[in-house]
């Protein structure tokens, strides 16, 4: 097996308007949106996660009481701001430790683009506290690694109350089949209790809101040349046609 390339050229940062959300022609990614959701258990809980990617489930670093299930996980919401259209914007919300991954194939060597935004705004169109008792005392944003294959690309951080915020990354990628990731960084605070603490309850939680995932081609300068001649001639066409 040989080592496929894998460079980071670029990195940057830039804001996203309340609510808006971009379908991007030509995603390598399925459901990058995170349109589509399933029931995570339908047996035991109403928990959703987004299709196609795959999440960690619900774990815990600690046996903990008091009705709560778990400490890490990353689960499917709409935000409580919709699109500017007035749709549903949904998203993922990943806390503690929890994960979430999707395989996508490259069938073409060159550079692809990344791009995906990150968020701390913790409401959603359903209240969390009916449905994850697991709040703790306090809500930090939280601090992500992404990672393609075996190569780290780098770690974020969101801070609460955070709106959207693009970032975006181009990547030198071989034919194959590669492997996305996003994983906590920061596990939750626990207190121990009962007669041997025996027991555990989460007094701080870490979160990021996850949304806009893309990988696609970037524009070959050929490309670029040509559909820049293909303009100019459209230009020139259309002031012939114009003339008296």
């Amino acid at each position: 097996m040989f080592a496929r390339p894998l460079t980071c050229l670029m990195l940057a940062t830039i804001p996203l308007l309340p609510g808006l959300a971009v379908a991007v022609p030509g995603n390598l990614l399925l459901n990058g949106e995170f349109e589509d959701r399933h029931l995570l258990d339908p047996e035991h809980h109403h928990f959703k996660v987004p299709d196609v990617w795959e999440t960690s489930g619900l774990t815990i670093d600690s046996q903990i009481a008091g009705g709560e299930l778990f400490q890490n996980a990353v689960l499917w919401a709409d935000k409580e701001e919709p699109t500017p259209a007035g749709a549903p914007d949904p998203a993922v919300w990943m806390f503690n430790t929890g994960s979430l991954w999707q395989s996508f194939e490259v069938s073409l060597a060159g550079q692809y683009r990344l791009r995906w935004t990150d968020a701390g705004t913790f409401p959603v169109t359903w209240p969390w506290h009916e449905s994850l008792p697991f709040y703790g005392d306090a809500q930090l944003g939280q601090r992500y690694g992404v990672q393609l294959d075996e190569q780290a690309l780098g770690a974020y951080e969101v801070s609460v109350e955070q709106g959207d915020r693009w970032h975006v990354l181009t990547l030198t990628l071989a034919p194959g089949t590669h492997t996305l990731s996003f994983a906590g960084l920061n596990p939750g605070e626990i207190e121990r209790f009962g007669s041997a603490n025996q027991y555990a309850r989460q007094t701080l939680v870490y979160f990021a809101v996850l949304d806009n995932m893309s990988i696609t081609p970037v524009p070959e300068p050929q490309a670029l040349a040509l559909t820049g001649l293909g303009l100019v001639a459209l230009l020139l066409a259309r002031r012939r046609r114009d003339a008296p």
